[in-house]
């Protein structure tokens, strides 16, 4: 029996379908395991509900053993949650249970992050592979994934994705081909070339981000497409798993109903070399199954909004919210209810372990809290002093949270009086013998005026040595001397361009009787701006040797100084000595034959950007042309370097520069051929589009 599977590296290159660090190509690979025991499976007794898309939730990094950075699990929208497979015994390893084979962990189990420590894991993997109709493989591959952004494990580099791919080789025709599985149909158009290769990532940017998008929930063994769950299958080490890993079989939760794997070509006919169904189609309805199941209990959602001590008499008041938590359920079993946190605190930290896991305080007694709905509150009188911190611990899942204790400050008064420029302040704390202050200002008593304000803020905040801090929207008294509307002053952007080493002279529209100030200046190492008193005109004077660009900021103020307009740019252009033109590329020697080659292509939507890169075999400083050539536009330029490779790296585009999915890519030399005729790439129809 042999685990087939798919391990992309987390890191561009891998995405891309590149080599990793170790020069092995990482993608499509299969690798013989050892044969594991026989299970026996009863059908379960409940059919499958339709649950949601998308995933429910991510635990806590701090609870996952060993200190690597993960979250411990991931849970589906049914309740079944999934942890991060690290293999934990040899068995568990050699046999594939987690997806890693000996040969990823060298110096055996345990990992230990990061020396010993394999770059990708699986926390949910799911597999369906055949041929089509020409013999040719094709492969859809649903995973969530861990991985690092960089290539190798390296701390705060973690990255969790959920990932969709279809891979199909030497396709027979060109158009749109569609594609059905388990968590939609998509149909790619305009696919040319002799391979469909489309990936969807979601998540990488945090590890929350994973749970949006169409993937979940996680798939489950089935004896038939769509039916009921089949139990959980116990491993090596007494955990369980959704399925053992040389499974290969029906599989149920899809929430489309779309429990199979199949294609369909541009002409409307089944791609994949399968025996015709019953529903007439041709489809692949069974899979390999991947996943750990985390059995224990979820932690609740709880937030500790706010700790507060009090003087009169000494006192500590916890509030906290609270929302009923789905709890984890294997497979075939019925969808558990959800758990509303009961929750206890403890004065003083909470203790902590090497791995950041929180617990209760040594020595110390829990009091208890009262609920209302979302709404918990508990008040006791603080045994000595006021705590620096307290300890709330979710006793229904044994989850702790620590809360700094601050003094409660309000403030009653925030008044401003324009005509005598002066902010009026009064605030009390819950702690008798606090100090107050207001920006740095001492307020005795609480009290406190603060004068030669100009302009007040909107939002008065008041802070207190016990920590604890109050806020109040400001309120203004009648100001005699309202500015009217046509006091408005506005500056406006500027442009100029001046030679090196030379002055521009640069109107200021609404100067007149008024007065110009440079806010920020320009770039002492390009030139300097000055305000011509008698024009209110600005003066920029460009360095000998200056060039390219410079910018700074003015505004406008009334000579009286009771309007200040906003503030605007100025952008200056520096004409420099003109640098004589580079010497043409060399020709290449007779009989050299030039190759250009597109080894990744990749289309970021949430950057607009283009990320494309290859190699030439003449290595001349040329430059080449990247083409989306589906749609006949020119992306970019990207010149050659001297090893031989290039890149093109843009970002903001817009319009026909946004391809679609099955877009082919080819990389061009303009002229350099026979009698003046481009030179191209052979086509590239990998073209990764990811969010």
């Amino acid at each position: 029996m042999f685990l087939d599977r798919i391990k992309a590296n987390a890191g561009l290159v891998g995405r891309l379908g590149g080599r990793t660090r170790n020069g092995s190509w990482r993608g499509i690979r299969s690798q013989a395991v050892k044969a594991v025991s026989a299970f026996a499976f009863l059908a379960a007794a409940i059919l499958p509900a339709a649950f949601g898309e998308g995933l429910e939730r991510v635990g806590p990094v701090a609870n996952n053993p060993g200190g690597n950075g993960y979250p411990a699990w991931y849970q589906d929208k049914s309740g079944v949650t999934l942890d991060f497979c690290s293999p934990t015994s040899q068995q568990e390893l050699a046999d594939g249970w987690c997806v890693l084979l000996a040969p990823d962990l060298p110096n055996g189990v345990p990992e230990t992050f990061p020396n010993n420590f394999f770059d990708e894991h699986f926390y949910f993997l799911a597999n369906a592979t055949g041929t089509t109709t020409n013999g040719s493989p094709a492969k859809l591959v649903l995973a969530l994934e861990g991985a690092f952004g960089g290539g190798p494990p390296a701390p705060n580099d973690q990255i969790v994705f959920a990932r969709i791919r279809v891979v199909v080789r030497n396709l027979p025709k060109t158009g749109n081909y569609t594609v059905y599985h388990p968590y939609g149909t998509d149909t790619i158009p305009g696919v040319a070339g002799d391979r469909l290769f489309v990936t969807e990532d979601v998540g990488i940017e945090c590890f929350a981000c994973s749970t949006t998008g169409r993937f979940g929930p996680f798939l489950l063994a089935s004896s038939s497409p769509g039916g009921p769950e089949l139990p959980a299958v116990t491993g090596p080490t007494g955990r369980q798993y959704i399925a053992a890993p040389d499974r290969l079989g029906p599989i149920t939760g899809s929430p489309k109903g779309q429990n199979y794997f199949r294609i369909v070509d541009p002409d409307g006919l089944d791609l994949l070399d399968v025996p015709v169904g019953g529903d007439g189609t041709k489809k692949i309805t069974d899979f390999t199954l991947n996943g750990r199941l985390f059995t224990g209990a979820i932690p609740g959602r709880v937030s500790v909004d706010r700790a507060m001590y009090s003087s009169d008499p000494s006192r500590v008041d916890i509030f906290a919210t609270v929302i009923p938590t789905l709890q984890a359920r294997v497979p075939g079993t019925a969808k558990a209810p959800e758990a509303t946190p009961q929750l206890q605190y403890y004065f003083g930290s909470c203790a902590s372990d090497a791995a950041n896991v929180l617990s209760a305080p040594p020595g110390q007694s829990a009091a208890g809290m009262r609920a209302d709905g979302h709404h918990v509150w508990g008040q006791s009188a603080a045994p000595s002093g006021n705590p620096a911190q307290i300890c709330v611990e979710d006793r229904s899942s044994s989850t702790f949270y620590g809360a700094a204790v601050k003094d409660g400050v309000t403030v009653t008064k925030a008044e401003y009086n324009p005509d005598l420029g002066q902010l009026s302040i009064s605030a009390s704390s819950t702690d008798r013998n606090a100090t107050l202050e207001y920006n740095g200002t001492p307020l005795p008593n609480g009290n406190g005026t603060i004068v030669n304000v100009s302009a007040p803020p909107d939002t008065i905040q008041v802070d207190s040595n016990g920590r604890g801090s109050g806020a109040a929207r400001l309120t203004t008294t009648p100001f005699s001397n309202a500015i009217s509307v046509n006091d408005v002053l506005t500056a406006q952007s500027l442009n100029a361009v001046v030679a090196a080493g030379n002055s521009v002279s640069i109107s200021v529209p609404n100067a007149a009787g008024n007065v110009v100030s440079i806010v920020t200046p320009p770039d002492p190492t390009k030139g300097k701006a000055d305000v011509n008193a008698a024009t209110n005109a600005i003066i920029y004077t460009a360095l000998a040797g200056a060039s390219g660009t410079d910018t700074f900021t003015y505004n406008i103020a009334s000579t009286s100084g009771s309007v200040t307009s906003n503030t605007a740019g100025v952008n200056i252009t520096i004409n420099g000595p003109t640098a004589p033109p580079p010497p043409p590329p060399p020709p290449p020697p007779p009989g050299t034959v030039e190759t250009i080659t597109i080894t990744a292509a990749q289309f970021r939507t949430d950057q607009n950007r283009w990320i494309v890169s290859g190699t030439d075999t003449l290595l001349a400083n040329q430059t080449l042309m990247v083409r989306n050539a589906t749609k006949g536009v020119d992306i970019g330029n990207a010149p050659v370097d001297a090893t031989g490779a290039w890149a093109l790296d843009i970002r903001g585009v817009s319009g026909s520069l946004i391809p679609a999915a099955g877009n082919q890519i080819v990389a061009i030399r303009k002229g350099a051929g026979p009698n003046g005729a481009d030179i191209s790439s052979p086509l590239f129809s990998g073209l990764t589009i990811r969010r």
